[in-house]
C-alpha cells in the first residue's frame, strides 16, 4: 500500500511539476477518467472533481470499461451508412 502512495505522488509530481514551471494550468471541468478492468474483478476508486466515465473516446477510438468494441463498431457503422446514402442519391 505505502509503495502505491509512493508512486501516485510521484507521478503527481511529475505531471505537476512541468506545469507549475510554465505557469500553466488543467482545468478540471475537462478532464475525465475510465478505470479498464475485467467484466468479472470490477475496479473501485473515486477522484474528486474529476468525472469517472463509462466509455470515452480516446485518440478517436471509442473505448469501454470493459474493452469492447460495439461504440467503435457502431461509431464506424453510422459513419459508413452516411456516406453510402450521399453515394445512393448521385
Amino acid at each position: 500500500m505505502m509503495l502505491q502512495i509512493c508512486f501516485i505522488q510521484a507521478l503527481i509530481y511529475n505531471t505537476l511539476n512541468p506545469l507549475l514551471i510554465n505557469k500553466l494550468s488543467i482545468s478540471l471541468t475537462n478532464i475525465n477518467y475510465l478505470i479498464i478492468s475485467s467484466s468479472r474483478i470490477g475496479g473501485h476508486i473515486h477522484i474528486h472533481k474529476i468525472a469517472l466515465e463509462s466509455q470515452l473516446k480516446y485518440l478517436g477510438i471509442f473505448i469501454d470499461q470493459n474493452v469492447h468494441w460495439g461504440l467503435q463498431i457502431q461509431h464506424i457503422s453510422n459513419k459508413l451508412m452516411k456516406h453510402v446514402g450521399i453515394i445512393n442519391k448521385l
